[in-house]
């Protein structure tokens, strides 16, 4: 079992890759259609073609400086395409991936999360989810910046389906079947928002008791911010609970000034 500490000499962490959905072959429809216009969904022969070019670059260095350094691939959010994943990467050992959820989704919470169904609205009604603030108000960037319970209230306000068709999320059976095909599985935050919009106080209890259910479950005590976003005093909040491990996402306000926050870049 990979420990706590992410080891230098262990991971490579010049590009660590991200990803959110995958799918076998176009069309694809609802939710995750928008999500490819976002860059948020990648063709399995895509991955493919992608992890084995890392792989080049992960080989050529290990053999210069006498490493022996695995890939992480990350992904988040917990959709249930993601498992269309494993019998490719049982072919790269030297790919280690995990998965990252939140705390609601820890405790069983298989909703698909608020923007999800913003995306199926918005594939139904040939809408795109940054320009709907004329009609609906808000629009996906605000959105971010409401709790994961209040864009529930103002999408089902708005008539947006909260449990579209077709949307599937991770269940605890579906998380035993990761990590008995070689998955880690960390932290996502307490909720699904940018948790800027919190102060530390506010969140540091919800940590706390994730952090717990974390280490009950055997799960990886790293945490990848939600939108990529932190703060230093997030940042600070959640290393003294135990999260000393910290994964960001490159071009997002806050990277570069704490070296030990992990930038990441999304695979598309």
């Amino acid at each position: 079992m990979v420990r706590d500490q992410f080891e230098s000499n262990t991971w490579w962490s010049k590009n660590i890759p991200c990803l959110h959905r995958v799918h076998d072959e176009l069309p694809i429809k609802g939710a995750q259609s928008i999500q490819n216009t976002l860059g948020m969904s990648i063709s399995l022969p895509l991955l493919d073609q992608k992890i084995q070019q890392l792989l080049n670059v992960v080989l050529q260095s290990n053999q210069r400086n006498n490493l022996k350094q695995k890939i992480l691939l990350t992904f988040d959010d917990g959709h249930k395409d993601i498992l269309q994943t494993v019998p490719l990467l049982l072919r790269y050992p030297n790919i280690q991936p995990i998965l990252f959820i939140t705390g609601n989704q820890l405790r069983g919470d298989t909703r698909p999360l608020p923007l999800t169904a913003l995306y199926t609205w918005c594939f139904a009604h040939h809408k795109d989810p940054n320009s709907l603030k004329e009609e609906l108000g808000f629009d996906r960037r605000s959105l971010k910046l409401l709790s994961e319970e209040k864009q529930r209230i103002v999408l089902d306000k708005s008539g947006v389906d909260l449990n579209p068709d077709g949307e599937q999320m991770v269940d605890h059976k579906d998380l035993d079947f990761l990590i008995n095909n070689n998955w880690l599985v960390g932290y996502h935050g307490s909720h699904h928002c940018d948790l800027r919009i919190h102060q530390p106080h506010e969140l540091k209890s919800l940590f706390k008791e994730d952090y717990k259910l974390l280490s009950n479950l055997d799960y990886m005590p790293w945490l990848a911010w939600p939108e990529g976003r932190w703060n230093n005093q997030l940042y600070t909040m959640a290393k003294e609970i135990g999260f000393d491990v910290q994964f960001g996402l490159k071009g997002e306000k806050g990277i570069g000034t704490i070296p030990e926050i992990m930038a990441r870049e999304i695979w598309k």
